[in-house]
């Protein structure tokens, strides 16, 4: 303060006093120390505004609790925000806004966390999720999202099925929405369980699947169980009209019935349609009804022939040979039996029934001659000029058969009839077929019985009697000791 003098004289003593320096204002000393104040937030400094007004412009209030000295006062916050500054700053104002009740209520009424990162800043507040779930919101609840496939039981759930599948939990919003996927190629899926893996082998890649094997030859694919453990039975199916299909790694050997497109040209002439190879196109046939014979390919319809001679008994028997002059199939009744060389026929050939043969030497005796043609044989006598009996007759088969008797006796006749050629002689059927003729039973047989058989060459097995044989094979007998070398039965 500054001391000033009332009176100078001698006479006017204690009179001075001290005096407040600007801008403070005395309030009252009579006699030494005055006593000064100076309110900061309303009083005015030099002509200079109230400092005051830097808090009110910041929207606080200025305090100053001591009015005798300068630079004390203060800014503060205006309730509900918190915080002040001294000496002329404007106070960094905080509020934490999840204090505000109705804030804390919004994310505690959703059993959610309410959260002010930033309490210098209005509007920052915001609604945290309860672990495991993650998710904030601002000034609002959030909205909460659980992978359900951190949850170890649901992960093994389907990581331990059989096939192994993946958890997925593409719904996190919502509890209970988590899934076991298959992995690629197989394909399915299930709700919060293990699920039933399908695995269609014509639309997937995998190391058992058909990878176009059936397209590529024209053919479709059919899967017909997709299960999963159902590996490598996926069927390569012909297209129509052919039949026939394969499974597995195998494309079809294609069958189709020729005949069901031809019969009609065979049927009109009252033949038969045949197609032996279903697999083979072009070869169908118009064959001739029993007992005619014939045969045409692939059209037009057979020359069917008959020949009596066939099936015929009353030649052979009588060791003579049967003779059709015609075989024309509406030709009728026109056999006849011929005697086989030595003998002749001095009257010509029977009409239908024996002819009557003149032999020489001792066959031309009746009862030498009815042992050799009771059995279908010729009489044959090498020293026909000798005078006189010798005895030296014998008994000839007649051909097909084959053989020669001993002297004055039957022959006993033998019939390969995989080798001869005759009506019931097996004709290529089996070597047509891959097969073997085997005639076990070489002994002569009457016309109408046969038997050769077919036999499957090896390693195929199976034999027929008259037509080709159905062959199998058992692949384990071949191939067993691959299985039984890995300790594994085939």
């Amino acid at each position: 303060q500054e001391c000033v003098e009332g009176e100078t004289t001698v006479v006017a003593t204690g009179d001075w006093k001290c005096q407040c320096p600007e801008p403070l204002e005395f309030i009252s000393a009579p006699v030494g120390v005055a006593k000064c104040a100076f309110d900061e937030c309303t009083g005015v400094r030099d002509g200079q505004p109230p400092a005051g007004v830097a808090c009110m412009l910041a929207g606080q209030t200025c305090v100053d609790v001591n009015h005798g000295t300068l630079g004390d006062f203060t800014c503060q916050c205006v309730a509900p925000k918190h915080g002040m500054a001294t000496g002329g700053a404007v106070a960094l104002c905080t509020l934490d806004e999840c204090a505000v009740a109705q804030n804390n209520a919004t994310c505690s009424d959703a059993s959610q966390t309410c959260v002010d990162p930033d309490v210098t800043k209005a509007g920052t507040w915001e609604c945290v999720c309860t672990a495991p779930a993650s998710g904030a919101a601002k000034r609002q609840a959030a909205t909460c999202e659980t992978n359900e496939c951190d949850d170890p039981a649901n992960a093994h759930a389907c990581s331990d099925a059989q096939p192994p599948q993946q958890c997925v939990d593409e719904d996190r919003t919502v509890d209970g929405s988590w899934t076991c996927e298959c992995f690629a190629p197989a394909s399915g899926s299930a709700v919060t369980q293990a699920a039933d893996c399908m695995l269609d082998e014509c639309e997937a890649e995998c190391a058992t699947c058909e990878d176009n094997a059936c397209g590529a030859v024209g053919q479709t694919c059919e899967d017909p169980r997709t299960a999963f453990t159902d590996s490598g039975d996926w069927v390569c199916q012909c297209a129509p009209p052919s039949t026939d299909s394969a499974i597995g790694a195998a494309v079809a050997v294609c069958s189709y019935d020729e005949c069901l497109s031809h019969s009609e040209t065979c049927t009109d002439a009252l033949q038969m349609c045949v197609d032996d190879d279903h697999v083979a196109t072009g070869d169908w046939e118009c064959r001739c009804p029993p007992p005619t014979t014939g045969v045409a390919t692939a059209g037009p319809v057979a020359a069917c022939k008959r020949d009596e001679c066939v099936d015929n008994t009353v030649c052979t028997q009588a060791g003579q040979k049967c003779v059709d002059v015609d075989t024309g199939a509406l030709s009728l009744n026109d056999w006849g039996c011929e005697c086989r060389p030595p003998a002749v026929m001095p009257n010509g050939a029977g009409v239908m029934g024996p002819a009557e043969c003149s032999t020489e030497g001792e066959c031309a005796f009746a009862p030498i001659v009815e042992v050799c043609t009771a059995r279908g044989q010729v009489c044959r006598d090498p020293t026909p000029d000798a005078a006189g009996p010798s005895g030296d007759w014998l008994c000839e088969c007649v051909a097909p058969s084959q053989g020669m008797s001993s002297v004055a006796s039957p022959a006993t006749c033998v019939l390969d009839e995989c080798r001869a050629d005759c009506p019931t002689c097996e004709q290529d059927v089996c070597t047509e077929a891959e097969q073997e003729c085997v005639d076990e039973d070489l002994h002569y047989l009457p016309p109408g019985l046969s038997s050769w058989q077919c036999r499957c060459l090896a390693p195929y097995m199976g034999t027929a009697a008259l037509t080709p044989a159905a062959c199998t094979v058992d692949e384990c007998e071949l191939h067993g000791s691959t299985c039984a070398t890995a300790g594994q039965d085939c």
